[in-house]
């Protein structure tokens, strides 16, 4: 046998007893049940639009109709240089919000988008140090939005409304930055633009996981220090929400990675006699199956490759249903406006010494 083979054999075993260890726990329980709130949202980039991650979002939504989704919806698409119309935009978008679902913003701050805003546009330094690099002819989404001034995240904000409202998207409640990027800057402008709710927090591990050494990966570490899995919704100011994107999106955590954290929390709210769990999970719009990527063996040219980051969302909810039907556990599919506020963690030192950082001044 190959030794790639032997690899596989090795991942495929663990893979089996990980699960088995999900399925099949055994702890001594307390007679009230556990309540899992199983959070769902999904980032919108501004970028594409294809029919097939469009096709499997609406077959997510016909396997999973209990499920609220957040959608993190972006204004950018109405700014791109492109032939589709903006009611084909529309109509794409629309095609794929269920009635219970929630609509929230998120900025990725494109040339475009930013220029129609009113703000003059920064193309650096980027989430990988240096200038921004093009993608699909325009730059910019890798640009941190709190690079930008209070007031010029407040203008690129009030235009998103204003775009969401022009088409009948709805009233976004939520936000959550490109990159997962925030700060005081970012809520001041929240605020004032009547946006309460940020989910941005997420744990930097999940991310040097990915992009190790990277700007993007220095930026997490400074920005959310302390977030780990473990953290639910909090204030980071009187007026603002945060709930972490605690177990991140699904093309940055797969489904062994997943179930491991899940039965770790699990174990751990149970032990130590919790009556909640807070799980928030995701994936991106523009990769659910397929979408493109540069190719480094060629120039630095996009190419379109296939993905089953969405798929994995829907293993993950089958196997997490499954372990709740054998345990004592009431899985509650839910978003940010059904989550009980009681349980929703004040400022101070009941928060701040678990999300040490978040009170950072950005630029």
């Amino acid at each position: 046998m190959e030794k790639t083979d032997n690899v596989y054999v090795k991942l495929f075993f663990l893979a089996s007893f990980i699960i088995f260890q999900f399925l099949s726990v055994t702890t001594v329980f307390s007679q009230e049940k556990l309540k899992v709130y199983f959070l769902l949202s999904v980032d919108w980039e501004g970028d594409t639009l294809r029919d097939a991650n469009l096709a499997a979002m609406q077959r997510f939504n016909r396997a999973f109709p209990e499920f609220p989704v957040i959608h993190f919806l972006n204004a950018a698409y109405y700014t791109k240089n492109w032939e589709m119309s903006e009611m084909e935009v529309t109509s794409r978008i629309k095609s794929v919000l269920k009635s219970n679902d929630e609509i929230g913003m998120h900025i990725h701050s494109w040339e475009n988008f930013v220029k129609a805003s009113g703000v003059e546009f920064r193309d650096g330094p980027s989430f990988w140090g240096d200038l921004s690099i093009s993608r699909n002819g325009e730059r910019g989404d890798d640009v941190p939005l709190n690079s930008y001034s209070e007031k010029e995240i407040q203008k690129q904000i009030s235009y998103s409304k204003k775009v969401f409202k022009k088409f009948g998207l709805g009233i976004p409640k939520s936000f959550r930055g490109g990159g997962w990027m925030s700060g005081s800057n970012v809520w001041n402008a929240l605020v004032k633009e009547g946006i309460y709710i940020d989910s941005s927090a997420v744990p930097g591990e999940l991310v040097n996981n990915l992009y190790p050494d990277s700007n993007l990966s220095k930026l997490h570490q400074a920005l959310w220090l302390g977030i780990d899995e473990t953290l639910g919704p909090y204030h980071t100011t009187e007026q603002m929400i945060q709930f972490p994107n605690n177990l991140g999106l699904a093309d940055y955590v797969d489904e062994i990675e997943f179930m491991d954290k899940y039965l770790r929390l699990y174990r751990q709210a149970v032990q130590s006699g919790k009556k909640e769990l807070y799980i928030h999970f995701g994936w991106h719009q523009e990769s659910a199956v397929e979408y493109f990527k540069h190719d480094e063996n060629n120039h630095g040219r996009m190419r379109l490759v296939r993905s089953d980051y969405l798929e994995r969302v829907e293993k993950i909810i089958n196997t997490v249903k499954a372990h709740a039907q054998k345990n004592n556990v009431e899985l509650i599919p839910s978003g940010f406006e059904k989550f009980p506020k009681m349980k929703i963690l004040g400022q101070g030192a009941a928060c701040a010494s678990i999300a040490r950082g978040i009170f950072l001044k950005s630029k």
